[in-house]
C-alpha cells in the first residue's frame, strides 16, 4: 500500500502540541507521511520546527511560501527583447522627465491615491464612531439605504461579492491585511498541496481566520479527505464573547448593518447587541464560495470529520451545531498520553519532585496558568486590569498550601517570558513539561475556563475552575467535580477546601470518576481509532489526483 502525504497544520503556538501528537501517529505507521505546514511566523515558531526536525518529521513554514507560487508565462526570445526595450525606453524617459510635467503627474497621482486610501479609512472610522451627531448621520443614511437593502437583496448581495471578488483578483492593493494575506494564501495553496501530493488535510480547528475553509476545499478538489483533530473547546459564545465590543463587529454600524442585512447567516445576537463578522471576512468566504453553514461556530465547515474526544464531546458538538454526520468518536491523542501517565503515575511524580528539587511524597497541585486575555479591548468585567495581578491572584493561595502540598504550574503557550517573571521567588515550581504529562500526577487542578480542564475531568481530577476573566462559559457547568467562581475569595477557599479537607476532596473525587466512567474514553487505543478514520474516509473517495 502507497504511502499517503498528510499536511498537518499549524498556525498558532497552542494548535502546535496536539498536531504533533498527530504527525508522531502518522510517522509510526507505513501507510501515512506527515508533512506539518506552519501558516504563521509565530513566536517560539523556529523551536517548533526544530523539534519536528529531530524528530524527523518535514515541515513548511510561512516564510518558504514562495516557491509554492505558480510560475510566471514564460517569455519567448522576442518577447524578452521587447521587454527589456521597453523597461530600458521607460526608465530613459523617467530619467529625462524628472523635473518636467509628466514627473509632477506622476507624483501627483501618487499623492492623490495615498490621500484616497487615507479618506476611506477615515470615513471607516468616522462610520464606527460614538459621537450623537456621527450615529444620528448614520440613522439617516441608513434610512435612505435599507428600502433599497431591502427590496433588492439578491441582486446587491451578487453585486457586492462580485466587486468583492474584482478587487481580490485585480486591485490587491486596496485589500486589507488580512485579506491581502489570505489572497496570498490562494495562490500558493494549489502548488503546497500538488508538489507534496497531499492527500489528508489535518486541522486543529476549522476556523476562516485561519484560512483552513480554503485548505480544506482546496484538498477536497484533489480528491483528498479533511479531519479536524481539535486541540481545544469553543462553541458559539466564543467569538460571541471575543467580538462582542469589537466596532468591527457591530451591526448597528452602517457598512456593517448593509452586511447584515444582505448575509444574515453571519450574524449573531449576543448580551442584547446585534453583531455581524467582519464584512472583508464575509465577502471573501462568500466569494471563495467557502462559507461555513455556522458561521460563528468555529469547526462549522466542510470537513469529513471531527474526530471527537470522548461521548461528553461528541454531544457537545452536535449541541453547538455541527451536524451528527461529521462528528466521529476517536478519543483525544492525549488521553492516550493520560492513559501512559496514570500507569506510571508514583514514579513519573517522584521523578519531577527530584528534577524540581520538591519535597518528595508530598501530593501535587497543577495550576494551568492562563495567558494575558486584557490585550486589546480587555476585559471590563475582570476583577483585575494589570495581568501581573492576575497572576498575583492566581499565585497566593496555591502558596499558602505549599507547607503540605507541591505547587506545580504550567504556563500557556501565550505567556511571555517578561510575563512569567512575576512568578520567579514565589513557592511555585514552573514546569516547561507537556501539560498531558502533568495532569496525571495530580490530585487537585487548577485553571481559567481552560479546554485542559477536559483532561483533570478524564483523569477524574477535582477542578477548581477560577473563571479570572469572567467569560461565563457553561462548557463544565454539568460537569460534577469541577467548581467554578468568579470571585477570588471563594477560588481561595476551595484551593484550601481541597487541599486541606480530605473528604471534600474526596467527594469530588468519587463525582469525577462516576461521570468520567460513561462521558470519557481512556483506553489508550485513541491513536487506533483515529488512524481507523483516516482509512475509512480515504476509501470511500476517488482516487486522489
Amino acid at each position: 500500500m502507497s504511502e499517503t502525504n498528510v499536511l498537518v497544520f499549524v498556525h498558532i503556538p497552542t494548535h502546535f502540541a496536539e498536531m504533533l501528537r498527530v504527525a508522531r501517529l502518522l510517522q509510526g505507521t507505513e501507510r501515512y507521511r506527515p508533512l506539518v505546514v506552519f501558516n504563521a511566523m509565530y513566536e517560539g515558531v523556529d523551536g517548533d520546527v526544530e523539534a519536528c526536525r529531530r524528530l524527523g518529521i518535514e515541515t513548511v513554514t510561512e516564510d518558504r511560501y514562495s516557491r509554492y507560487l505558480p510560475p510566471k508565462p514564460p517569455l519567448t526570445g522576442i518577447a524578452r527583447w521587447i521587454n527589456r526595450q521597453l523597461r530600458g525606453a521607460r526608465a530613459r524617459f523617467v530619467r529625462g522627465t524628472r523635473h518636467g510635467p509628466v514627473w509632477q503627474l506622476r507624483l501627483a497621482y501618487r499623492a492623490t491615491r495615498r490621500g484616497a486610501f487615507a479618506l476611506v479609512r477615515a470615513v471607516f472610522r468616522l462610520s464606527r464612531s460614538d459621537n450623537p451627531v456621527i450615529r444620528g448621520v448614520r440613522l439617516v443614511v441608513w434610512a435612505l439605504l435599507a428600502p433599497f437593502v431591502f427590496l433588492l437583496r439578491s441582486p446587491l448581495r451578487r453585486a457586492l461579492v462580485a466587486l468583492f471578488g474584482f478587487v481580490f483578483r485585480r486591485l490587491p492593493f486596496l485589500l486589507p491585511p488580512d485579506i491581502a494575506a489570505q489572497r496570498y494564501f490562494t495562490r500558493i495553496l494549489p502548488g503546497l498541496l500538488e508538489r507534496n501530493r497531499v492527500g489528508v488535510v489535518v486541522v486543529p480547528e476549522d476556523n476562516f481566520f485561519y484560512f483552513t475553509n480554503l485548505l480544506i476545499r482546496g484538498v477536497h478538489e484533489r480528491g483528498g479527505v479533511a479531519v479536524v483533530v481539535p486541540f481545544t473547546i469553543v462553541n458559539v459564545r466564543e467569538w460571541a464573547e471575543a467580538f462582542h465590543r469589537e466596532p468591527a463587529c457591530d451591526a448597528s454600524m452602517l457598512v456593517n448593518r448593509v452586511i447584515a442585512e444582505l448575509f444574515p447567516a453571519w450574524t449573531h445576537e449576543y448580551r442584547g447587541r446585534r453583531m455581524v463578522l467582519p464584512a472583508q471576512q464575509v465577502l471573501a468566504a462568500q466569494y471563495h464560495r467557502a462559507a461555513p453553514p455556522v458561521p460563528w461556530l468555529i469547526n462549522s465547515g466542510h470537513a469529513d470529520a471531527i474526530a471527537a474526544e470522548s461521548p461528553f464531546m461528541a454531544d457537545y458538538y452536535r449541541r453547538a451545531g455541527i451536524p451528527d454526520r461529521q462528528v466521529r468518536l476517536t478519543g483525544a491523542l492525549y488521553d492516550d498520553v493520560l492513559h501512559r501517565g496514570l500507569a506510571r503515575a508514583a514514579q513519573d511524580r517522584e521523578d519531577l519532585y527530584r528534577e524540581a528539587g520538591l519535597p518528595p511524597g508530598r501530593p501535587m497541585l497543577l495550576c494551568a496558568m492562563p495567558p494575558n486575555q486584557l490585550r486589546g479591548s480587555g476585559r471590563p468585567q475582570c476583577a483585575f486590569q494589570d495581568y501581573g495581578l492576575i497572576l498575583e491572584a492566581f499565585a497566593g493561595p496555591l502558596e499558602a498550601i505549599a507547607d503540605e502540598w507541591n505547587v506545580v504550574v504550567s504556563l500557556h503557550p501565550r505567556i511571555t517570558a517578561e510575563e512569567a517573571g512575576a512568578l520567579a521567588g514565589r513557592r511555585l515550581f514552573v514546569s516547561r513539561r507537556n501539560i498531558a504529562d502533568l495532569v496525571p500526577l495530580s490530585r487537585i487542578f487548577v485553571a481559567s475556563s481552560s479546554a485542559t480542564i477536559r483532561l483533570a475531568v478524564t483523569c477524574a481530577i477535582p477542578v477548581v475552575n477560577y473563571d479570572v476573566y469572567a467569560y461565563d462559559y457553561d462548557d463544565y457547568r454539568d460537569v460534577p467535580g469541577v467548581v467554578t467562581m468568579t470571585r477570588q475569595e471563594d477560588y481561595a477557599a476551595w484551593v484550601d477546601g481541597l487541599a486541606r479537607h480530605p473528604e471534600t476532596w474526596a467527594k469530588s473525587r468519587a463525582a469525577l470518576a462516576e461521570f468520567a466512567r460513561d462521558r470519557a474514553v481512556l483506553d489508550g487505543r485513541a491513536g487506533e481509532r483515529l488512524l481507523a478514520l483516516l482509512d475509512a474516509l480515504l476509501a470511500a473517495r476517488p482516487a486522489i489526483q
